[in-house]
């Protein structure tokens, strides 16, 4: 199980400290970059999306996923439908455009569900700190012998492995539960109501290379007046689309 622990460790690390392109927001009038250059804020009709590129989507460790943080602000009159089924990623080269619908949720959470049940051991929390290394305490770069500063923190381990439980459990159990919270909160369609706000991620899989423009679409549903309400799961009643473009480029 040591061997297990150090492949999600070396998962984990490879997707924090790869080289991955970074998305670049390209704002078009009347849109505002935001999260230092990696998204963009648009507004139409009392409704305003943002969509914020994730550099490192804790769901894989090489460059095969592009995830958005989506977020859609209603200040309309009445409720509006969004589904990130009808949401699209363009990569655009000249004249010529590809797009891909977003890879479906439950695909993305049966694959993690998979992978923890046959790959990953199952971890245990001390629940009282324990020691787990000490410093010495110097004054004006002289150690200090009188005492020893001892540092206390909470781990987690796999039974039967303590030789190995701080670093490398301790970090994957981390890991783990990073992509459990990333996949909790992946966008569904949904109803907006007004004065609400709702946010979530979306994935596309789409492998990112420096110079590649894309082109994100989110489109926002407005159902007609006197439409029948939108129920779950999402049927789209009669009404009209406003289309949020973003445009990107890899670096």
């Amino acid at each position: 199980m040591r061997t297990t622990a150090l492949n999600v460790l070396s998962f984990a690390a490879a997707a924090m400290f790869g080289c991955s392109p970074q998305l670049r927001a390209i704002p078009a009038d009347a849109q505002h970059l935001i999260r230092h250059g990696r998204g963009l804020m648009a507004h139409q009709d009392d409704i305003t999306v943002s969509a914020v590129h994730v550099p490192y989507p804790p769901i894989a460790a090489e460059r095969e996923y592009l995830a958005f943080a989506v977020s859609m602000q209603n200040s309309g009159r009445g409720p509006v439908v969004i589904d990130p089924n009808r949401m699209r990623l363009a990569l655009v080269a000249g004249n010529e455009r590809m797009e891909r619908a977003p890879i479906a949720p439950d695909d993305l959470i049966r694959a993690y569900q998979a992978a923890v049940a046959h790959d990953s051991p199952v971890y245990a929390q001390v629940i009282e700190p324990e020691l787990v290394g000490y410093v010495r305490c110097g004054h004006r770069g002289r150690p200090c012998y009188g005492r020893t500063c001892y540092v206390y923190r909470p781990y987690y381990y796999y039974p039967g492995h303590y030789g190995y439980y701080h670093d490398v459990f301790n970090d994957a159990y981390r890991w783990r539960q990073e992509t459990a919270s990333f996949l909790a909160r992946l966008l569904r369609p949904q109803m907006v109501l007004r004065d609400t706000v709702l946010d979530g991620f979306v994935v596309f899989g789409q492998r990112a290379e420096k110079g590649d423009r894309y082109v994100l679409t989110v489109p926002v549903q407005i159902p007609a007046p006197g439409s029948e309400a939108v129920t779950q799961p999402v049927t789209l009643p009669p009404g009209r689309d406003l289309a949020f473009e973003f445009h990107y480029l890899a670096k």
